[in-house]
């Protein structure tokens, strides 16, 4: 505003005007100040003894006081008179300004207001923010979420994907909803049953020990197909494959155009602990964790019920024995590990699943990719004695099983989950438990649940496909514009670029009307939830060869892999394909907030995942690294 628009018309009569003292430049600012001035008459007498310095400071102290208390006052009017002007042209102006401002600046969608609430939840501005900048930025956040030990942004977006399966799997049934949705709805009642589940607890495991042919006496644990030698371990391995617990190895079964199975990638899952663990046990935080470990084995081992003592110590320290040789075994292995397998152990591999796959095993190549020196690993257990490797082998799959079953079982291993640092998630509401399982075991299923009752918007699939390729846009913008990489490598860079792809694990014929019911028609679940939960495990692993040796191209069934789970939440690129890999499970805030009508600057969160599995492209070590050299 201008001068003569804001200044009150009143001041046009106040003039400067000079009193007559030694101080010259003093001007009075109001009529107030002028009336004082025209009043005032200094006198020309000389004071008593002719000393005027008091009578000179005695002014100057008044017209100081004078000046400072008219300022102030007339500050007040004028702040006062300005503020009601200002707020009179602010108003007549309201809406022009509200439509040039807010429709250039800010963004007031749905979207845009649910992330600047969300925001706000997670801010503590009631702290200085330079006094505490991260107090202010994120104080809010633990106070307004329960946050767990290990908690991390990818644990929330699981938790709030796990809220909507709880909210399908509680609708009640009706005529409409397919038979693999009842299946799930059943299986998740079954979980939350926890009475039940707990009268059945003994029963479950009988019955389970009896599936698996395997007797506890509470001294020798023996696999009941075989007496107790060195091959003993080895034969419950193969029969726990079959319903996807793996105790000692982890396979992943490759398919080509000229073989249903052509390659077996082995992966390990040894040891509990790192190996520096065991081999440095005496160090007072190793043989804490160690400690902690062997009351854990001896705990669960109590309720089976192991009731003799001894023999549970006998047995935890079995378990601590083959874990300490393993560890020993791999540090004395060549480092970077080699993938290749002696002819003896590859034998012992494929005899694992001889019983699934047939004998056409023996024509399929085996290959290691374990962080670790497989064949050391391998060659430690055919060396253990018979006993300790099968007591091994049994306190693995019990591990496992423990979840499964009723609430002294799981009581003790929410109190392990919490004593042992990374060991995984555990969780403390008994409905994030079962919905995670249904997520994990039905994955495909339940996204197609979810998608039917209106629980995933599927226009976010076409939006991470449209950020997938801003992104790629971005990328080759840079690539053009760099002068480290010249020639060839600047055009093999651009055209990876061009050629990469992304996969959200979604089959196209999901929509197709029964085909997930044909799919699952022959799962059968048990009125025990242990039972339940192998059926599942063992009915996924019949599926998955079946449809490898027999499945047709041409039939929609066929096109159904229920080992893709577009729920996993995990992404990856796939170096073979030069493929991204984004699991349905992440576009969930607060991995995927940004969705939806918002500005590109507020989409940064979603570009920052695409843009780092992108980035994979273009190492050509990284994925050395990890365990799973085909995909990271």
């Amino acid at each position: 505003m201008s001068g003569s628009d804001s200044t009150p018309s009143h001041l046009s009569d106040i003039q400067e005007s000079s009193c007559m003292s030694d101080i010259q430049e003093d001007s009075c600012m109001s009529d107030v100040a002028s009336a004082s001035c025209k009043n005032w008459q200094p006198s020309t007498s000389p004071a008593p003894g002719g000393n005027k310095i008091p009578y000179i400071i005695a002014f100057v102290a008044i017209i100081l006081v004078t000046s400072v208390t008219l300022i102030v006052f007339h500050s007040v009017l004028g702040y006062q008179h300005l503020t009601e002007r200002t707020l009179s042209l602010q108003r007549s102006n309201a809406e022009k300004f509200r439509k040039y401002e807010c429709d250039k600046r800010l963004c007031n969608s749905k979207e845009c207001v649910s992330m600047a609430s969300r925001i706000m939840q997670l801010m503590n501005t009631d702290i200085d923010p330079c006094i505490d900048f991260y107090e202010y930025s994120c104080g809010g956040y633990a106070k307004s979420i329960d946050v767990p030990n290990g908690h991390t942004p990818e644990m929330e977006t699981r938790l709030n994907l796990m809220f909507d399966i709880r909210k399908v799997m509680e609708i009640s049934s009706n005529n409409n909803e397919s038979q693999t949705t009842r299946k799930m709805k059943e299986f998740y009642q079954s979980c939350m049953n926890s009475e039940q589940r707990s009268i059945q607890q003994k029963l479950s495991l009988d019955r389970w020990f009896s599936e698996i042919e395997l007797a506890l006496d509470g001294f020798h644990s023996e696999y009941e197909m075989e007496s107790a030698t060195h091959r003993s371990w080895n034969a419950l391995v193969s029969r726990l494959e079959e319903y996807q617990i793996h105790t000692i190895v982890k396979p992943y079964f490759k398919s080509s155009r000229r073989s249903p199975i052509e390659k077996i990638e082995i992966d390990c899952t040894i040891p509990f602990f790192a190996p520096k663990v065991y081999l440095n046990a005496t160090a007072d935080d190793n043989y804490y964790l160690l400690s902690l470990y062997k009351n854990y084995i001896k705990d669960a081992l109590k309720l089976l019920p192991m009731k003799d003592a001894t023999k549970r110590g006998k047995f935890s320290e079995d378990v601590i024995k083959i874990e300490t040789d393993v560890a020993t075994a791999i540090k004395n292995s060549e480092v970077p590990p080699n993938p290749m397998i002696t002819s003896e152990n590859t034998l012992l591999l494929k005899d694992l699943w001889r019983t699934i796959i047939g004998d056409a095993i023996q024509e399929i190549e085996v290959q290691s990719i374990c962080k670790y020196d497989l064949d050391s690993i391998l060659t430690t257990l055919r060396n253990a004695e018979p006993e300790k490797a099968t007591n091994y082998v049994i306190w693995r799959m019990l591990s496992q099983i423990i979840p499964y079953l009723g609430s002294d079982y799981r009581k003790l291993y929410l109190r392990h989950m919490s004593e042992l640092p990374g060991r995984g998630n555990a969780f403390e509401s008994k409905w994030q438990e079962c919905s995670d399982l249904i997520r994990d075991e039905f994955g495909l299923a339940a996204f197609k649940a979810l998608l039917d009752s209106g629980f995933f918007d599927v226009r976010l699939i076409q939006e991470t496909k449209d950020a997938f390729l801003e992104v790629k846009k971005n990328f080759l913008l840079t690539f053009q514009s760099i002068e480290w990489a010249r020639g060839i490598i600047k055009k093999l860079f651009l055209e990876k670029i061009q050629k990469m792809k992304i996969d959200l694990s979604i089959p196209d014929t999901i929509t197709q009307p029964n085909v997930l019911d044909d799919a699952f028609r022959d799962l059968e679940l048990e009125d025990n939830f242990l039972l339940s939960v192998m059926n599942v495990k063992k009915f996924k692993t019949r599926y998955f060869f079946t449809r490898l040796w027999y499945g047709n191209s041409e039939n929609a069934v066929s096109k159904i892999s229920l080992e893709d789970n577009p729920l996993s939440g995990t992404s990856r690129y796939d170096y073979a394909k030069n493929t991204v890999h984004i699991g349905i499970g992440l576009l969930y805030p607060p991995v995927f907030l940004y969705s939806g009508n918002i500005p590109k600057y507020l989409q940064f969160g979603e570009y920052s995942l695409l843009a780092r599995e992108m980035t994979h492209a273009f190492d050509a070590t990284g994925k050395k690294q990890m365990s799973f050299n085909y995909g990271w």
